[in-house]
């Protein structure tokens, strides 16, 4: 510099510096070096790059077509120097139409060129940088047609097509051992390795001498015929490594699935590493999925087709996994879980080829949540073999029946359950079409209503045993605990699969209800019950039943029975029931003594209640309509009552009461009205006999029964009662002094029998009664 720039001594130091010969070679160089650079940029400008680009495309006859918006190359970035080809929105696109419809996008391609190797006449690139990419897959345009077009076109050729299956459920059938069709034979494992090796060679010959790793910073990877999912590989990285002497390929990439099937926050990363030696191939996967965590490891080795699996997934929530599923219709819209979780490990190891007959270890695997938790004991699994399960156990632990039904989006027996209880037991699988469970169901309760009020019914305890056997579910539940009740029986059953139709049988010695419950449903108190009939299940209702009840009493403040026995029947729609009850008592202070006492006159020993003996009846109920006959019983065992008539749609009622005295077959009284509101009315017979007889006397018009919040027992008449008893003291007295003595113990007969009501039907002395 000193040659270049001098100062003389004395000089004032103000004084310009004086520049000598230097200062031409800088411009000189100065000059060259923008000659140099607008050379370059002329020789190597984007539109020049582009067409060397788009000449090596089409000189390499590659099988797809590749697409860019723009190519250049770059000599920085930012601040440093950087060497490079860089394109923009590079697609790669199938051209083969009916094999694929795949295409590749990227926004942006980096290849960094070293100068070296290009001065040696090579290309290496050391990195491959991508920015966001994405490949999509679309189904071919010429795939093959559905498999019911196929069928359909067969059937058309003249083969016989295969008649659709009835609408419903389809049990799955199982079959004896019988192996399946296996993929992975001999002869495929080896090409498979031929193709492995063959892709090895290449990776360490080819591609490592001109790529080094790549770099891609999100590549997102949709399948056209999966909309709304999609699976988000980012920072994936693919680079060689050395480990003990031995050449590896690694893949390292967080991955995430994402998209409309899940709500945003369903997936956390997974962190994912693929690693390629020459004789194995390896998989770690590790991650959290919302609360759960999953670990998988998998390793094959290509050399004798070994693979070992060890798939472990803990608390992982089946919610979004099963809406998913749903949403695609992979699995049926009835499956509704809200708070459950899956924990479960998979395990194998061995050589491929004895997948088709060595199973995969499952266990233990778990259900958990607020339904309650099962649990699946040694559950091996033959992928390739039917039945592909040993049988194995299912335990169930406090599992809500409750939600259990709401997840298969059932209502259940909502109707007659209030609270469906926990389930516990063991269910022993010994293939998809035979189960049977033992166990039981606690804290049950059960809800009775009777004219607007309710109640209900405490069963802590059930036991029973449940078997599925092909289509048919048998149950059998020999146990029942009630609260403050008993039972001592057993009800089984033989349902199809839905449980809408079979055969339901009761064979139960006593059951009996909480106080509260005999209350509501009579008003009072109610022996042990015993029930003896089978039932026909049709479309979910009982269509057909056929049955025995029997009771050793009933009371309440109105009315005493004693030794009721019922003998049902229900077919066609039309119930019909025959009752007999041993006693049947009416208290004097009774709405009901009060509408019966007048029929009977003054009888001497009704005043405190009056008693029916031998009671017994027919009931017969339709559609919208029914009926009573031969309703019979005797009072003080010389006074017989009996009774017929019929309802309708509109509730209306008609039918006829008889009383008949030993001496005296006259009274009959009309039953009119509905059945909240009902009138006796005397005969016009009775009337007409009585003005004749005796015209001083007029008997009360109608008695009325209404029921409305009370029962209440009404007189419409002029008269009171008292004078309808005066009338049948005259009429008796009469009667005795006009009408001889019988030869049959002095009792008296009608003189007309012509004017007399039919007789009732006979009586049992002592009608059968169920044993108690």
């Amino acid at each position: 510099m000193a040659k270049h720039l001098s100062r003389q001594v004395g000089d004032p130091q103000g004084n310009p510096v004086r520049f000598r010969r230097g200062w031409f070679w800088f411009l000189l160089g100065l000059m060259a070096a923008m000659v140099a650079a607008f050379l370059v940029r002329t020789a190597l400008s984007p539109a020049q790059v582009r067409y060397w680009v788009e000449e090596a495309l089409q000189k390499a006859e590659l099988p797809v077509q590749v697409e860019f918006s723009e190519v250049r190359l770059e000599f920085s970035r930012g601040i440093f120097p950087w060497f490079g080809l860089v394109a923009e929105n590079v697609s790669v696109i199938g051209q083969r139409s009916c094999e694929s419809l795949s295409e590749f996008t990227v926004d942006r391609v980096a290849v960094p060129l070293s100068l070296t190797h290009l001065f040696r006449r090579e290309i290496y690139v050391s990195h491959l940088y991508l920015g966001q990419a994405q490949f999509r897959y679309m189904p071919a345009a010429c795939e093959p047609a559905p498999a019911e077009e196929n069928s359909a076109a067969g059937a058309t050729l003249g083969t016989p097509a295969t008649p659709p299956a009835a609408s419903g459920v389809q049990p799955v059938r199982a079959k004896q051992s019988e192996t399946k069709k296996f993929v992975f034979e001999p002869e495929r494992l080896k090409k498979m390795a031929e193709k492995y090796n063959k892709g090895w060679s290449q990776l360490n010959t080819q591609v490592a001498r001109n790529l080094g790793e790549i770099l891609i910073e999100r590549l997102d990877i949709v399948d056209g015929r999966r909309p709304g999912l999609n699976l988000q590989l980012g920072a994936l990285k693919w680079s060689p490594a050395t480990v003990n002497d031995r050449r590896e390929w690694h893949l390292k990439t967080r991955m995430k699935l994402a998209g409309d099937w899940l709500d945003s926050q369903s997936s956390s990363s997974f962190e994912v590493q693929i690693t390629f030696a020459e004789q194995t191939t390896q998989l770690n996967l590790e991650g959290n999925y919302k609360e759960g965590k999953i670990n998988w490891v998998a390793d094959y080795d290509w050399s004798n087709h070994r693979v070992q699996l060890d798939l472990q997934q803990d608390q992982v929530p089946l919610n979004p996994i099963i809406r998913m599923l749903k949403d695609q219709r992979i699995i049926t819209n009835d499956l509704q879980p809200k708070f459950v979780w899956l924990s479960c490990r998979v395990k194998y190891d061995g050589l491929v080829s004895a997948l088709s007959s060595q199973p995969l270890q499952l266990e233990p695997c778990s259900i958990q949540g607020d339904l309650g938790e099962l649990v699946m004991k040694s559950w091996r699994w033959f992928p390739w073999r039917e039945p592909i399960f040993d049988p194995f156990v299912v335990e169930l632990k406090e599992l809500d029946l409750h939600k259990l039904v709401q997840i298969v989006n059932r209502t259940g027996l909502s109707g007659i359950l209030s609270r469906f209880g926990l389930l516990s037991g063991n269910l022993h699988i010994e293939n998809p079409n035979h189960m049977v469970f033992k166990g039981e169901l606690r804290n049950i309760e059960m809800a009775f209503s009777n004219r607007g009020e309710r109640g209900k019914q405490l069963v802590p305890r059930l036991v029973g045993e449940l078997t599925l056997n092909e289509d048919r579910v048998l149950g059998n539940f020999p146990e029942v605990e009630l609260e403050q009740g008993e039972f001592k029986g057993q009800i089984t059953f033989n349902l199809d699969r839905e449980f809408r139709s079979g055969v339901l049988q009761l064979a139960i010695d006593r059951l009996g209800f909480h106080p509260s419950i005999q209350k509501l449903m009579v008003g009072g108190t109610i022996s042990p019950i015993s029930i003896y009939g089978q039932g026909k299940v049709e479309n979910g209702e009982i269509s057909n039943w056929r049955g025995e009840f029997g009771i050793r009493e009933m009371r309440n403040e109105r009315w005493t029975l004693e030794e009721v026995k019922l003998t049902t029947d229900l077919a066609g729609g039309k119930f019909v029931s025959n009752t007999k009850a041993k006693r049947v008592e009416l208290p004097a202070a009774s709405e009901y003594y009060r509408l019966a006492r007048p029929m009977f006159l003054d009888e001497k020993g009704l005043d405190t209640s009056l008693i029916f003996d031998r009671f017994s009846g027919k009931l017969q109920i339709g559609r919208g309509e029914g009926r009573w006959d031969k309703l019979s019983a005797s009072v003080l065992n010389r006074v017989v009552v009996s009774s017929s008539g019929k309802w309708s749609t509109d509730q209306k009622v008609e039918g006829a009461m008889f009383v008949d005295f030993p001496v005296l077959k006259l009274l009959r009284w009309d039953i009119t009205g509905s059945w909240d509101r009902i009138q006796l009315q005397p005969s016009a017979k009775m009337l007409k006999d009585l003005a004749r007889r005796h015209p001083e006397i007029r008997p009360p018009d109608t008695l009325e029964f209404v029921r409305s919040g009370e029962i209440l027992v009404q007189e419409i008449s002029t008269q009171g009662v008292e004078k309808l008893k005066a009338i049948g003291q005259k009429v008796i007295e009469t009667a005795r002094k006009i009408i001889p003595e019988s030869e049959k113990g002095g009792e008296l007969n009608t003189a007309n029998p012509e004017d007399t009501p039919a007789a009732p039907p006979t009586q049992e002395s002592n009608p059968p009664v169920l044993e108690q």
